[in-house]
């Protein structure tokens, strides 16, 4: 149940060097929040953020106001006493200061995501070719912009994607504007920065395919506050996809929804555009009652769940697109998500990790048969099965 967290800060070094981190720990930090990823499945990933609050006088001494500056680098890492290796939870640029009687508060943003957006690409990116591809050719054109002081060497990771695109971004198109047209352009497709690899990463329609959970928390595990809903106010009664050849749409089958969405896409045929949009109706059928995020008390948990709930490294612990059972709460409550993002507080004697979380019956991809269980035989098949529940659960 014990656990470390450091915050470092640094200077921006000159010529491509890594920051020099100085630890700060030993100031009287008060409250760390920290803001990841994004709150629902409609929304862009937008950059990162953080804000750490200080103690200007207490019994370990005076803060020292020369450890932060505007445009310093920020560092969060946490460590699980008994475990190696500390897990980065944010890295990102000062940009606010303020002082009161009391504190001081430092907020950051992450530079990754906020620095495509100010970026004009200086070589055109012309491709025929899927949604990764082009991202990296984007990635690739943007690279002298991208703070590399910061990151030191990144591991970027885009997802092949399975669409026919037609890219054209030409000499000074925003590079943040194109790769967020391009992983859009795959169904629900996302980009969002990862501080495990240091990079950025994008999502296809393979990339929340898995049928198992990948972590299933406890009753214990979860602060027991939560509200359900739904509405015909998120049921898509039309989903309209604009692609290189025109524009196609689908109407919803005996929808009550209100909502119509347009979808700006590189989809190069009709016929994978009618695809993205009858994909794309699909998740706004037969809306459940979801919970839209939950708390982990990482603070009371014992040590070797805390590092396994955290992981280290691109490929462990909880990060986007995990997916998660939650504990049985009512019948009518569903209980397997995917996560969007979260947001973290760290004091001195409490840590909760919130979850984002969207029902995978809206944010898993069709179903294919080579995903169902060999086991399975066709009179063992609920005879009211249908074919848009198979959109929302495995068999």
């Amino acid at each position: 149940m014990s656990y470390t967290i450091t915050v470092e800060t640094a200077p921006i070094p000159t010529g491509g060097a890594g920051p020099a981190y100085v630890s700060v720990s030993d100031l009287t930090i008060n409250e760390i929040s920290i803001s990841y990823g994004r709150q629902t499945i409609d929304q862009n990933v937008d950059p990162s953020s953080c804000s750490i609050t200080f103690l200007l006088d207490s019994s370990l001494g005076q803060f020292d106001f020369d450890a932060f500056d505007l445009g310093y680098v920020l560092r969060v890492r946490a460590a699980v006493d008994g475990f190696p290796n500390s897990r980065v939870r944010f890295v990102g640029i000062v940009t606010d200061m303020s002082i009161d009687r009391d504190t001081m508060t430092v907020s950051a943003v992450s530079q990754l995501i906020s620095r495509y957006g100010k970026y004009a690409l200086p070589t055109a990116v012309t491709l025929n070719s899927t949604a990764g591809f082009i991202c990296a050719a984007i990635a690739n054109a943007a690279l002298p912009g991208i703070p590399n002081y910061v990151f030191g060497a990144m591991a970027n990771y885009w997802a092949d994607g399975t669409f026919a695109l037609d890219a054209d971004f030409q000499i000074g198109a925003n590079a943040l504007e194109s790769l967020l047209t391009t992983a859009a352009s795959e169904p629900y497709g996302f980009i969002y920065e990862d501080f495990g690899t240091q990079g950025m990463r994008s999502t296809d329609q393979d990339s929340r395919t898995q049928k198992n959970p990948d972590f299933e928390l406890t009753g214990d595990e979860i602060i027991d506050e939560w509200e359900v809903s739904k509405s015909v106010t998120s049921q898509l009664t039309k989903a309209i996809v604009n692609y290189v050849g025109g524009q196609t749409s689908y109407d919803v089958p005996d929808s009550l929804g209100e909502l119509e969405k347009t979808y700006d896409t590189i989809i190069v045929s009709l016929a994978q555009a009618d695809e993205f949009a009858r994909m794309t109706a699909a998740r706004g059928l037969n809306l459940r009652y979801e919970i839209p995020k939950l708390t982990i008390p990482l603070a009371t948990l014992s040590s070797a769940r805390q590092d396994q709930l955290l992981g280290y490294g691109p490929f462990y612990g909880i990060r986007i697109n995990s997916f998660v059972r939650i504990p049985l709460i009512r019948p009518y409550v569903q209980r397997d998500y995917f996560v969007e993002g979260w947001s973290e507080t760290i004091s001195r004697h409490r840590w909760d990790w919130t979850l984002h979380l969207s029902d995978i019956g809206r944010s898993r991809y069709f179903q294919r048969w080579n995903q169902i269980s060999a086991t399975l035989q066709w009179e063992d098949v609920s005879a009211t099965q249908t074919w848009a529940d198979l959109y929302y659960d495995w068999i």
